[in-house]
Protein backbone atom coordinates (compact mmCIF):
# COMPACT_ATOMS: atom_id res chain seq x y z
CA UNK A 1 0.00 0.00 0.00
CA UNK A 2 1.52 3.45 -0.63
CA UNK A 3 0.61 6.07 1.85
CA UNK A 4 -0.22 9.70 0.40
CA UNK A 5 0.10 12.59 3.20
CA UNK A 6 -1.80 16.30 2.56
CA UNK A 7 -1.23 18.88 4.91
CA UNK A 8 -4.90 20.71 3.49
CA UNK A 9 -8.92 19.78 2.73
CA UNK A 10 -8.57 21.00 -0.24
CA UNK A 11 -4.84 18.95 -0.93
CA UNK A 12 -6.54 15.68 0.29
CA UNK A 13 -9.66 16.57 -1.73
CA UNK A 14 -7.99 17.26 -5.28
CA UNK A 15 -5.98 13.72 -5.23
CA UNK A 16 -9.26 11.83 -3.82
CA UNK A 17 -11.49 12.78 -7.16
CA UNK A 18 -8.58 10.62 -9.12
CA UNK A 19 -9.70 7.46 -6.06
CA UNK A 20 -11.74 4.39 -7.20
CA UNK A 21 -13.47 1.87 -4.32
CA UNK A 22 -13.34 4.71 -1.73
CA UNK A 23 -14.03 4.13 2.24
CA UNK A 24 -13.58 6.65 5.14
CA UNK A 25 -12.16 5.66 8.31
CA UNK A 26 -10.73 7.48 11.32
CA UNK A 27 -7.68 6.59 13.48
CA UNK A 28 -6.72 7.50 16.67
CA UNK A 29 -8.26 10.89 15.61
CA UNK A 30 -6.51 10.53 12.23
CA UNK A 31 -9.14 11.14 9.26
CA UNK A 32 -8.24 8.73 6.17
CA UNK A 33 -9.41 7.50 2.74
CA UNK A 34 -8.62 4.19 1.65
CA UNK A 35 -9.02 3.12 -2.43
CA UNK A 36 -7.06 2.59 -5.38
CA UNK A 37 -5.26 4.67 -7.93
CA UNK A 38 -5.50 2.99 -10.86
CA UNK A 39 -4.54 -0.39 -10.01
CA UNK A 40 -2.45 0.81 -6.32
CA UNK A 41 -4.01 0.12 -3.34
CA UNK A 42 -3.36 3.68 -1.29
CA UNK A 43 -4.44 5.35 2.02
CA UNK A 44 -5.01 9.45 1.70
CA UNK A 45 -4.31 11.25 4.82
CA UNK A 46 -4.97 14.60 6.23
CA UNK A 47 -2.54 15.72 8.48
CA UNK A 48 -3.54 18.87 9.50
CA UNK A 49 -0.84 21.99 9.23
CA UNK A 50 2.02 22.01 11.06
CA UNK A 51 5.22 19.36 11.88
CA UNK A 52 3.51 18.07 15.05
CA UNK A 53 0.13 16.88 13.19
CA UNK A 54 1.95 15.54 10.46
CA UNK A 55 4.97 13.65 13.05
CA UNK A 56 1.68 12.01 14.54
CA UNK A 57 -0.33 11.28 11.42
CA UNK A 58 2.99 9.66 9.89
CA UNK A 59 3.77 7.42 13.00
CA UNK A 60 0.01 6.50 13.29
CA UNK A 61 -0.44 5.17 9.41
CA UNK A 62 3.11 3.51 9.44
CA UNK A 63 1.86 1.42 12.77
CA UNK A 64 -1.18 0.62 11.15
CA UNK A 65 -0.44 -0.36 7.40
CA UNK A 66 2.56 -2.13 5.77
CA UNK A 67 3.45 1.26 3.55
CA UNK A 68 5.86 0.34 0.52
CA UNK A 69 6.48 4.19 0.22
CA UNK A 70 5.26 7.21 1.54
CA UNK A 71 4.19 10.60 -0.65
CA UNK A 72 3.69 13.98 0.59
CA UNK A 73 2.15 16.13 -1.45
CA UNK A 74 0.56 19.28 -1.60
CA UNK A 75 1.55 23.21 -2.03
CA UNK A 76 4.87 25.15 -1.05
CA UNK A 77 6.38 28.36 -1.33
CA UNK A 78 9.13 29.29 -3.71
CA UNK A 79 12.25 30.45 -2.38
CA UNK A 80 13.85 31.44 -5.99
CA UNK A 81 13.35 34.16 -8.05
CA UNK A 82 13.04 32.62 -11.35
CA UNK A 83 10.57 29.78 -10.00
CA UNK A 84 6.71 30.59 -10.41
CA UNK A 85 3.87 29.62 -9.13
CA UNK A 86 2.70 25.71 -10.21
CA UNK A 87 6.13 24.97 -10.85
CA UNK A 88 7.14 21.05 -9.13
CA UNK A 89 9.64 21.23 -6.00
CA UNK A 90 10.74 17.41 -5.13
CA UNK A 91 12.96 17.82 -1.88
CA UNK A 92 16.31 15.81 -1.80
CA UNK A 93 16.29 16.70 1.58
CA UNK A 94 14.20 18.59 4.23
CA UNK A 95 15.49 20.61 6.80
CA UNK A 96 13.28 21.64 9.76
CA UNK A 97 14.84 25.26 9.79
CA UNK A 98 13.20 26.19 13.17
CA UNK A 99 15.44 23.54 15.03
CA UNK A 100 17.84 25.16 16.99
CA UNK A 101 19.85 23.92 19.67
CA UNK A 102 22.71 25.94 18.99
CA UNK A 103 23.24 27.28 22.48
CA UNK A 104 24.66 24.12 23.56
CA UNK A 105 25.79 22.34 20.36
CA UNK A 106 26.89 25.79 18.16
CA UNK A 107 26.32 25.87 14.79
CA UNK A 108 25.78 22.25 14.28
CA UNK A 109 22.55 22.64 16.35
CA UNK A 110 20.77 24.68 13.69
CA UNK A 111 18.51 22.96 11.50
CA UNK A 112 17.66 19.10 11.57
CA UNK A 113 17.63 17.12 8.29
CA UNK A 114 16.29 14.28 6.94
CA UNK A 115 16.54 12.28 3.63
CA UNK A 116 13.76 11.03 0.53
CA UNK A 117 14.48 8.20 -1.58
CA UNK A 118 16.96 8.57 -4.15
CA UNK A 119 15.08 5.90 -6.81
CA UNK A 120 11.56 7.89 -5.83
CA UNK A 121 13.40 11.22 -7.08
CA UNK A 122 14.59 9.91 -10.06
CA UNK A 123 11.70 8.43 -11.32
CA UNK A 124 9.54 11.60 -10.64
CA UNK A 125 12.07 13.69 -12.22
CA UNK A 126 11.69 11.18 -15.45
CA UNK A 127 8.17 11.83 -15.43
CA UNK A 128 8.02 15.23 -14.98
CA UNK A 129 10.98 16.69 -17.05
CA UNK A 130 8.55 16.78 -20.01
CA UNK A 131 5.72 19.14 -17.99
CA UNK A 132 5.11 23.09 -18.99
CA UNK A 133 5.70 23.65 -15.49
CA UNK A 134 9.40 23.86 -14.10
CA UNK A 135 11.03 21.07 -12.20
CA UNK A 136 13.16 22.02 -9.17
CA UNK A 137 15.15 19.15 -6.89
CA UNK A 138 16.95 20.51 -4.04
CA UNK A 139 16.39 21.28 0.17
CA UNK A 140 12.97 22.01 1.10
CA UNK A 141 13.16 23.91 4.57
CA UNK A 142 10.21 22.90 6.53
CA UNK A 143 8.97 24.74 10.20
CA UNK A 144 5.90 25.50 12.19
CA UNK A 145 5.81 29.52 10.66
CA UNK A 146 4.41 30.79 7.45
CA UNK A 147 6.90 32.33 5.19
CA UNK A 148 6.66 35.93 4.54
CA UNK A 149 8.48 38.39 5.88
CA UNK A 150 12.18 39.40 4.65
CA UNK A 151 13.97 38.80 7.88
CA UNK A 152 12.47 35.41 8.09
CA UNK A 153 13.72 35.05 4.54
CA UNK A 154 16.81 36.39 4.70
CA UNK A 155 17.60 33.62 8.34
CA UNK A 156 16.46 30.66 6.46
CA UNK A 157 18.96 31.54 3.23
CA UNK A 158 21.71 32.79 5.47
CA UNK A 159 21.60 29.16 7.36
CA UNK A 160 20.58 26.78 4.46
CA UNK A 161 21.99 28.02 1.36
CA UNK A 162 20.67 25.86 -1.05
CA UNK A 163 17.10 25.39 0.04
CA UNK A 164 14.15 25.65 -3.35
CA UNK A 165 11.10 26.05 -1.53
CA UNK A 166 9.40 26.34 1.87
CA UNK A 167 6.26 24.66 3.95
CA UNK A 168 5.33 23.53 6.93
CA UNK A 169 5.29 19.24 7.04
CA UNK A 170 7.85 17.66 4.91
CA UNK A 171 10.41 17.69 7.37
CA UNK A 172 8.36 16.08 10.20
CA UNK A 173 7.04 13.30 7.69
CA UNK A 174 10.55 12.56 6.10
CA UNK A 175 12.08 11.89 9.18
CA UNK A 176 9.38 9.80 10.70
CA UNK A 177 9.87 8.13 7.61
CA UNK A 178 13.72 7.89 7.93
CA UNK A 179 13.04 6.54 11.68
CA UNK A 180 11.04 3.93 10.47
CA UNK A 181 12.93 3.44 7.08
CA UNK A 182 10.28 4.10 4.82
CA UNK A 183 10.80 5.37 1.21
CA UNK A 184 9.52 8.85 0.81
CA UNK A 185 8.87 11.20 -1.33
CA UNK A 186 8.24 15.24 -1.23
CA UNK A 187 6.00 16.00 -4.35
CA UNK A 188 4.71 19.41 -4.14
CA UNK A 189 3.28 22.81 -6.40
CA UNK A 190 4.68 26.43 -6.01
CA UNK A 191 1.28 28.56 -4.55
CA UNK A 192 3.41 31.46 -3.50
CA UNK A 193 7.24 32.84 -3.91
CA UNK A 194 8.36 33.32 -0.83
CA UNK A 195 11.12 36.04 -2.15
CA UNK A 196 8.44 37.93 -4.01
CA UNK A 197 6.59 40.96 -1.78
CA UNK A 198 2.89 39.79 -1.96
CA UNK A 199 3.59 36.26 -2.25
CA UNK A 200 1.28 35.67 0.87
CA UNK A 201 -1.38 36.81 -1.36
CA UNK A 202 -1.02 34.70 -3.83
CA UNK A 203 -0.88 31.78 -1.34
CA UNK A 204 -4.89 31.90 -1.49
CA UNK A 205 -5.35 32.94 -4.88
CA UNK A 206 -3.52 29.79 -5.77
CA UNK A 207 -3.30 27.25 -3.08
CA UNK A 208 -6.49 25.73 -5.30
CA UNK A 209 -4.64 25.41 -8.49
CA UNK A 210 -1.42 23.95 -6.93
CA UNK A 211 -3.10 21.40 -4.84
CA UNK A 212 -4.60 20.18 -8.12
CA UNK A 213 -1.24 20.28 -10.32
CA UNK A 214 0.10 18.39 -7.23
CA UNK A 215 -2.10 15.62 -7.12
CA UNK A 216 -2.66 15.30 -11.18
CA UNK A 217 1.39 14.84 -10.63
CA UNK A 218 0.73 12.36 -7.99
CA UNK A 219 -1.48 10.08 -9.63
CA UNK A 220 0.73 9.63 -12.75
CA UNK A 221 3.84 9.18 -10.08
CA UNK A 222 1.95 6.26 -9.04
CA UNK A 223 0.55 5.16 -12.21
CA UNK A 224 3.60 5.12 -14.07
Amino acid sequence: MIAIIGALEIEVAALKEHMSDIEEHSIADVSLTTGKIGNKDVVLVLSGVGKVNAAMTTATILHEYDIEYVINIGTAGGFKEEQKVLDIVIADKVVQHDFDTSVADGAEGIGLYSSCDEALIKKAYRLLEDEESNVYIGTIASGDVFIGRDDQIQLIKHNFKDVIACEMEAGAISYVCNRRQVPCIVLRSLSDNATKEGSEMDFYTYAQKASVRSAAFCVKFINE
